[in-house]
């Protein structure tokens, strides 16, 4: 069914294991392979996009694994599930600077304009909610790509939750979508790992910090292009289990045990 911090990993080349990096040696480690580069090196390895979380909100949406037993999700907070609001999606991404939004970028700036003005709307529109569920998570993966729009190669060719009427190749590696070969005297053994803590949920924050220019970033626009989120190591709370931004549950520390 995927790993969550794939999605990170892909978004902004970063994981909780590099968002706990402080001090001089995380700051070294960003100096020689920040998480620019890490981004543009993960996004290019076609095994993370197909790890990616799969199921939708169906399976990802419900948060019962983010709180104990007999309790939901009801935001970033658990509650009975006598008294949660049981339409509540979990938030796969939560926003800390919500109330900071995002200008449309007009700039023309080493490409054409109107692919520019295309990401940027993009990034806009999904700048403005301060939560995202598994879906708008893999939907803005597909539109943005990393920078490159919906023709970069990990967009265009993993289904991103997307599904149509009938089966397409792009969902042979979705087990919600594709069913099992029929082998009646086949047995299959599923193993999940327990007790260790691992990544379910991540909270971001808009990218101001422009420390590098390339061909895909504009030096003079107010949104980056390339990296327009970054993870906000900040959030901590130990009664929630938050850890340098990311919210953990129970699982063998890259699959959780929805």
């Amino acid at each position: 069914l995927g790993v969550p911090k794939a999605i990170p990993a892909i978004i902004s080349g970063e994981v909780k294991d590099t968002a706990a990096m402080m001090g001089t040696f995380g700051s070294m480690i960003e100096g020689f392979c920040g998480r620019r580069r890490r981004k543009h090196l993960w996004s290019s390895w076609g095994s993370l996009w197909a790890m990616l979380p799969k199921g939708g909100i169906n399976i990802w949406g419900v948060g019962a694994d983010m709180c104990g037993e007999g309790m939901i999700s009801n935001g970033l907070n658990c509650a009975p599930l006598s008294q949660a609001d049981t339409s509540f999606i979990a938030p796969f991404l939560t926003f800390t600077d919500a109330d900071e939004r995002l200008k449309n970028n007009t700039a023309d700036c080493n490409g054409s304009e109107s692919d520019n003005r295309k990401l940027a709307a993009v990034i806009s529109a999904y700048a403005n909610k301060s939560e995202w569920s598994i879906d708008d998570t893999l939907s803005f993966l597909g539109e943005w790509g990393v920078g490159h729009g919906p023709q970069h190669s990990g967009a265009k060719f993993n289904s991103l939750g997307k599904q149509g009427k009938k089966l397409s190749p792009l969902e042979w590696t979705d087990p919600t979508r594709t069913p099992l070969p029929h082998a009646p005297s086949m047995k299959i053994y599923c193993l999940y790992g327990v007790g260790l803590e691992t990544d379910r949920s991540f909270f971001y924050k808009q990218n101001i910090e422009y420390t590098e220019i390339n061909e895909t970033h504009c030096a003079a626009s107010p949104i980056d292009l390339d990296l327009p989120f970054i993870m906000d190591g900040s959030v901590e709370s130990q009664a929630q289990n938050i850890q340098y931004g990311t919210k953990m549950v129970d699982g063998d520390a890259s699959v959780p045990l929805i």
